[in-house]
């Protein structure tokens, strides 16, 4: 029940987290993995791409043929995951601090 209420709590932030990642597929550069295999994505590589002739140019490409990638679900949740959990210990860290500084008594 604990766990309903804190996602209903931080949902927009916990969609915002899973889609950042997706979208690193369109604005990360291609790493090159060795032979035919190009990774993409950020922080983690959760999107390879097989092809002799090299990447496309036009990121869409990617997924015209179902037969020339690999998507790794995994990686892709660990890494919204982290997009998640990272802002959220920032912000509750800085909360924290700021609350400290505020109750701090005046030196006289």
């Amino acid at each position: 029940m604990r766990v309903l209420r804190f996602l209903n709590e931080y949902k927009y932030l916990l969609i915002i987290s899973l889609l950042i990642p997706l979208m690193s597929i369109f604005f990360d550069s291609y790493t090159y993995e060795g032979g035919p295999a190009y990774s993409l994505g950020f922080p983690q590589k959760f999107l390879t791409y097989y092809d002799p002739l090299g990447p496309p140019e036009n990121r869409l490409e990617i997924f015209s043929s179902i037969n020339k990638f690999a998507f790794r679900i995994d990686i892709a949740l660990i890494s919204g995951i982290l997009y998640f959990f990272i802002p959220l210990t920032l912000i509750s860290w800085l909360i924290k601090r700021l609350v400290k500084i505020r109750n701090k008594p005046a030196d006289a």
